[in-house]
């Protein structure tokens, strides 16, 4: 008895931790080495982007776990949705954020004490859980075509290094330049292309300064900020004439200094065809405001299913490891999601300039917001993909529609897409 009140007196004085086990149910970190430690026996399978990437991670889990050699295999996904989560089995799957987001039953909550600085904070779940690593990433961003400015005879320094040079890192500044500069020019340069029919690239032009974390009710149409996004846009009419599509042309026939540029554009082969220099980075400030373009991420979750927990979170931290990244970003074509910090602990390497540009570039983008109508299971951005919402903001632009009357029109326009799938936030 003494002895039993003298071992509760200890705990109490020093506290007493349950052991963990590896009984399947759970991840336990090593003590000592703050590691997690690896079940007997375990195998696991993990989804990767390519079969290059699948064997250097390999390579990299026998280096750092030689007790447990071969443990380790990979699968390859190419959909990264849900059909193929359930079609390939993996421990650790790879999947586009609007799938993860919709299987969260599926996923184990996350450990990630020891890189969590390193995350995209713009790309993660806004959960109590973590269930979603986003590691890279698909969208647009914008592009400097510094050969032409050499060319017309301007200063390509910058300075801040945010990848705008400084002579023109403002929408203003832009719109003010001489296009006639260009010697031997054929036909008229446009400053900037500006294309509004198309919602993916189309859609940055509509979030000078406005985000959609608000409450559902309203969804911030009713806000300032919601008025000061159509001002922008009614702006940016004075300041540069509507295009067509000519993104591509941008890159392929240098019709303009400045440009939109998505991931799925040729930028780097017509660099190299054509010899010419891009810069790539977020989009510059119009009123001293930021435009957010859209982006969708790729990440990594761990299986509910699978019987070595443990082990798939020693994985995940292996993946998300200095040499880990350093790995995805030689062996895939991808964009690495990174927060790159003002003194990077983790130092990086990036297979060229332009790759470590988009990167951080994609830290100014925003991905959809994933809440939904619970009564009619509907995302609530729906909405803003619908044709009708993008149809305000370019009668605004083309002078069809005014401000207080856009504000009117969305609000009304919102108000029956909320009563229609409405109303209890989920």
């Amino acid at each position: 008895m003494k002895t039993f009140i003298t071992v509760l007196l200890l705990c109490f004085l020093v506290g007493c931790q349950p052991t963990c086990k590896l009984d399947g149910n759970q991840a336990c970190k090593d003590k000592e080495t703050g590691k997690f430690q690896i079940e007997e026996e375990a195998s696991l399978v993990v989804a990767v982007e390519n079969e290059a990437y699948g064997q250097r991670l390999v390579e990299l889990w026998d280096k750092t776990y030689p007790k447990h050699q071969g443990l380790l295999n990979y699968v390859v996904y190419q959909n990264f949705d849900y059909q193929e989560f359930q079609d390939i089995y993996a421990d650790v799957v790879l999947l586009w954020d609007s799938y993860a987001v919709r299987m969260q039953d599926y996923l184990l909550d996350l450990q990630v004490d020891g890189f969590k600085d390193h995350l995209a904070s713009n790309f993660m779940f806004p959960t109590k859980e973590i269930t979603y690593l986003p590691i890279s990433a698909v969208g647009s961003f914008f592009s400097t075509n510094i050969s032409m400015l050499e060319t017309m005879g301007y200063d390509v320094v910058d300075e801040n290094q945010d990848g705008l040079v400084d002579a023109f890192d403002t929408f203003e500044e832009i719109a003010g330049m001489d296009v006639s500069k260009q010697e031997g020019n054929q036909q008229p340069l446009l400053k900037m292309p500006l294309y509004l029919d198309d919602f993916f690239t189309s859609f940055v032009f509509t979030t000078n300064g406005f985000s959609f974390n608000h409450d559902l009710k309203e969804y911030g149409f009713t806000t300032s900020e919601f008025k000061a996004s159509l001002q922008a846009i009614q702006q940016l009419n004075t300041m540069f004439e509507e295009t067509e599509f000519l993104y591509e042309d941008y890159l392929s026939k240098e019709v303009s200094p400045f440009s939109l540029v998505t991931t799925w554009m040729y930028y780097q082969q017509y660099q190299d065809i054509n010899g010419v220099d891009f810069r790539f980075s977020a989009f510059p400030t119009l009123n001293g405001k930021h435009f957010t373009p859209l982006a969708h991420s790729k990440g990594y979750s761990v299986n509910t299913l699978t019987k070595y927990p443990s082990a798939a979170f020693a994985l995940i931290e292996l993946m998300f490891s200095q040499e880990g990244l350093n790995l995805y970003i030689k062996h895939t074509d991808s964009i690495l999601l990174y927060n790159h910090l003002h003194e990077d602990p983790y130092a990086l390497t990036f297979k060229n300039e332009d790759q470590l540009a988009i990167s951080k570039a994609f830290l100014s983008s925003m991905m959809e917001d994933y809440r939904r109508y619970e009564r009619a299971d509907v995302q609530v951005f729906e909405f803003v993909k619908e044709p009708a919402y993008l149809d305000v903001y370019k009668k605004v632009f083309r002078q069809e529609m005014g401000v207080e009357e856009a504000v009117e029109e969305m609000n009304r326009l919102y108000a029956e897409f909320y009563n229609r799938f409405q109303q209890v936030e989920k």
